[in-house]
């Protein structure tokens, strides 16, 4: 099942994870400022998964910081 995030953004299924519910506000965010539509998605892609490995390591949204977002990204 197909998800839009924004008018420019589906994923193919529904965020999940600690950071799931302000994706939507983030993608805004970035069109906003003029992101190109390439770019949101892949921040808009970034930051879902992101989220999702959050949720399967049971980090909380309060307890997120610099060292999880570096440990993702390897």
């Amino acid at each position: 099942m197909r998800y839009t995030i924004h008018d420019r953004v589906v994923l193919a299924r529904a965020p999940d994870g600690p950071l799931a519910s302000h994706i939507a506000a983030f993608a805004s965010s970035i069109a906003a400022q003029g992101y190109s539509t390439q770019s949101l998605k892949y921040h808009v892609r970034l930051v879902a998964g992101f989220s999702r490995w959050l949720g399967r390591n049971g980090i909380d949204l309060r307890n997120v910081c610099p060292d999880q977002a570096a440990r993702y990204l390897r």
